[in-house]
């Protein structure tokens, strides 16, 4: 059970980060906000390595890793990186009227992943997937659409 209480909490504390950036992004620069932002990821690192120096150094050091290792390079690169970044900038872009509508289009990962897993893994998604998948880009396109009616 413990299983889908992560994935709810960390749906929670990814969407409660919105109201904190907003608020830093109207005063900040971009820059800086990406500066303070890879400084904490770049302590958090520091303490990770701290405490896991041994299973890190062998697996990096270990050549039958080095597949995995450019895999996670790339989802870094592409998935953590440029995705903060277009996700931070759309933001600091948008108005206050309009970010719940910016956060819906950013937090429409769901939506996506399930459809990348179907191509990339052939992973058969039942019946729920797929009725959760159009119900929730049928609520998106009308949070879209009506936006500008507000």
């Amino acid at each position: 059970m413990l299983e889908f209480y992560i994935p709810l909490l960390s749906s929670l504390a990814y969407s409660s980060d919105v109201l904190f950036a907003k608020l830093a992004l109207d005063e900040i620069p971009f820059n800086v906000f990406i500066f303070i932002l890879v400084f904490c990821y770049f302590i958090y690192g520091v303490y990770i390595y701290i405490f896991n120096k041994k299973i890190i150094n062998d697996y990096l050091l270990d050549k039958k890793n080095i597949k995995t290792i450019i895999y996670a390079i790339i989802a870094i690169l592409i998935g953590t990186l440029l995705a903060d970044n277009l996700m931070w900038y759309s933001i600091k872009l948008s108005s206050k009227k309009n970010l719940p509508i910016i956060i819906t289009l950013i937090h429409s990962v769901p939506i996506l992943s399930l459809i990348i897993v179907y191509l990339f893994y052939n992973v058969v998604l039942d019946y729920r997937a797929v009725i959760g998948i159009i119900i929730s880009v049928i609520g998106s396109s009308i949070a879209v659409y009506y936006s500008e009616k507000i």
